[in-house]
């Protein structure tokens, strides 16, 4: 016996849902460049994952694709020690958590939303 057997399977919302994400990640990207707070990711090990345009500048006028996989002592040592440790977040606890409770500033007073 012999034939062909063929197989169609419409991917139309798969392709809009990916041109949808790819959205969403260039906006959040273009935000996260734009502010002027430094912000930035890093993992265990003090390297960063992510940083925004600030930050990048801070460390020595490099574009934040430069920043990826380096350390931050040796970066922070190139630009002057301008770099401090602030916080740390729990990637197993939300920062509002962390800091006292959803809602509290660092200073103890009470955020309105």
């Amino acid at each position: 016996m012999t034939g062909i057997r063929t197989v169609l399977q419409d991917i139309t919302e798969r392709k809009r849902a990916e041109e949808a994400l790819a959205g969403e990640r260039t906006l959040l990207r273009t935000v996260i460049d734009l502010l002027p707070d430094y912000i930035y990711v890093k993992d265990t090990q003090s390297r960063f994952l992510l940083s925004n345009e600030a930050c990048a500048r801070l460390m020595g006028e490099m574009a934040p694709t430069e920043l990826i996989g380096k350390p931050t002592r040796i970066l922070s040592a190139r630009a002057g020690g301008a770099v401090q440790r602030r916080r740390t977040v729990s990637p197993r606890r939300p920062a509002a958590a962390q800091q006292g409770g959803a809602g509290n500033r660092p200073d103890g007073a009470r955020n309105s939303y």
